[in-house]
């Protein structure tokens, strides 16, 4: 939100829009909302996976590469912890 704020970009609060209806999904049990959530999330796992094929094929910084792989794998882990929980939801 504070993205939207100071910078004002829409696509911030787009963003903020979709973390709003995972919370409340999780709240509810609403697998819809989860669902929606859990494929932002695959996307961002994706996204900082592919960040960082870039990072090592533009030689980057070793402590770079070590941070966005740290990164990737706490994204990872939050991705496979929603991912559980919305198995585990009854319809």
């Amino acid at each position: 939100m504070m993205n939207l704020w100071f910078f004002f970009q829409p696509m911030f609060g787009m963003l903020a829009f979709v973390a709003l209806l995972g919370y409340k999904g999780v709240q509810t049990y609403n697998k819809g909302l989860v669902f929606l959530y859990l494929v932002y999330q695959y996307l961002l796992t994706i996204g900082k996976g592919v960040i960082i094929v870039m990072a090592i094929d533009n030689k980057e910084d070793s402590r770079a590469i070590t941070f966005i792989s740290i990164a990737t794998v706490i994204q990872a882990w939050v991705t496979y912890s929603i991912q559980k929980f919305y198995n585990k939801i009854d319809v």
